[in-house]
């Protein structure tokens, strides 16, 4: 991460896939340390914008996650970022599914989802979708989508 926020992005690249190849060969690609590890570095390249690196770690993560818990809160908040990294890169046909259906089974599994992350995930989840709703000049499903978010911030 130091890397990606100098702008250093082939030391980043290198460093990223030195780490996740010792994860893999440690623990297995489907254990889910490692499932955590690939979302939390794409969430971490989301919020640096870098949408195209978030992409792959994501896809890798939710491909994994769908396999060994496709029921999970989590498999859900992975679906979302990866709607998040195809929206950045204006792939809105591709990210729009992802992110309805990630706030949708986030929402229907609010109860499975730490308390003390219940309620960022599930904003951050509907933010997502109002940036796209945006992106698509839709007002009607933008201000649809800012509705719910208001009532989740009032929960």
């Amino acid at each position: 991460m130091v890397h990606e926020r100098a702008d250093q992005s082939e030391k980043a690249n290198e460093w990223r896939k030195k780490w996740f190849s010792s994860l893999r060969d440690r623990l297995g690609a489907e254990f889910v340390a490692y499932t955590v590890e690939l979302g939390q570095m794409g969430l971490q390249l989301l919020q640096l914008k870098k949408w195209d690196r978030a992409e792959g770690l994501l896809r890798e993560c939710l491909a994994i996650r769908e396999k060994t818990q496709p029921d999970a809160w989590n498999t859900y908040y992975a679906r979302s970022m990866l709607g998040e990294a195809l929206l950045g890169q204006e792939k809105f046909a591709e990210a729009e599914p992802l992110l309805l259906k990630g706030f949708n089974g986030l929402q229907q599994r609010a109860d499975q989802i730490p308390e003390g992350l219940k309620k960022t995930r599930l904003i951050e989840a509907c933010n997502r979708i109002i940036e796209l709703y945006s992106a698509l000049a839709n007002p009607e499903e933008q201000k649809k989508w800012q509705h719910i978010r208001d009532r989740l911030n009032d929960s």
